[in-house]
């Protein structure tokens, strides 16, 4: 939980100081180093508004788009070690990930935003 709230101490705040004071929305998953009551308080105290997100909605981050993509390119390797490994999803990062890739994904927020309230927070097809 503290290296969680380092980012915003230490990293977050220089590059997005608007984050304080609720003048930007910060997204996050309900994850439970997320919604431990000291990092909520923590962000009341700083002023940070946080994007309501519905219990046990889907994943609206697109860099979990990008991580099933090398999964699905990788599904039937198998590696001897870490090294191999790491260098197989860093090789398919470069082919399979490009700016268009990503800003198709960006460009489907959205209609990814729109569905899950659609679903009142459940499954959706993204």
């Amino acid at each position: 939980m503290r290296r969680y709230l380092d980012l915003f101490r230490y990293r977050w705040r220089r590059f997005y100081p608007d984050l304080y004071g609720g003048e930007l929305i910060f997204q996050q998953d309900n994850a439970p180093i997320h919604t431990a009551r000291k990092v909520n308080k923590w962000f009341r105290d700083k002023g940070i508004t946080l994007m309501a997100w519905p219990s046990r909605s889907p994943d609206l981050n697109i860099i979990e788009n990008v991580w099933g993509r090398i999964k699905y390119e990788m599904r039937a390797q198998y590696f001897d070690d870490v090294e191999d490994l790491w260098l197989e999803v860093k090789r398919l990062w470069e082919e399979l990930i490009t700016a268009e890739f990503v800003l198709n994904l960006y460009r489907s927020l959205p209609r990814r935003m729109e569905a899950v309230f659609q679903s009142n927070g459940l499954h959706t097809k993204y």
